[in-house]
């Protein structure tokens, strides 16, 4: 089995589908039912937002996991929530540049344009400002 050091994809992936992968720049939706047991698993989310991020043959997957963030976020407010609140944890208890995953995927999210856009953004000004009032103190 031929090993794909230079690919953000998992090892794990056999050629036809690495291929397809590469070739399409796919993007695979997860059913609503199953994005649905995956936000109200907190423990997943926080293990997205791990002090060490996730990695394939040592490559951050820093886009990938914004990308599924994202995707659990759609039009979903109570995935939403559960996000903003871990990266406001998160923003909270790291300084910013050690620690940029959260404030990128809050970036990301606040970015999607869905039915919950108008009530999800007052969650993430939320959480960023208390990020950059808990930062101000490594600020010179």
């Amino acid at each position: 089995k031929k090993m794909h050091t230079a690919d953000p994809f998992p090892p794990t992936l056999n050629e036809k589908t690495l291929e397809k992968v590469q070739k399409e720049n796919s993007c695979y939706q997860m059913p609503s039912r199953d994005s649905r047991l995956l936000t109200v698993n907190e423990n997943f989310i926080k293990t997205l937002f791990g002090e060490d991020p996730i990695t394939v043959d040592q490559i951050p997957l820093t886009s990938i996991t914004q990308e599924l963030i994202a995707h659990l976020c759609q039009d979903n407010m109570d995935g939403s929530k559960q996000v903003c609140k871990i990266a406001q944890d998160r923003l909270i208890e790291k300084k910013a540049e050690e620690f940029s995953l959260p404030i990128d995927a809050l970036v990301r999210i606040l970015k999607m344009n869905d039915r919950c856009a108008s009530e999800r953004v007052p969650e993430i000004i939320k959480a960023i400002l208390a990020g950059l009032k808990a930062n101000a103190k490594w600020e010179k």
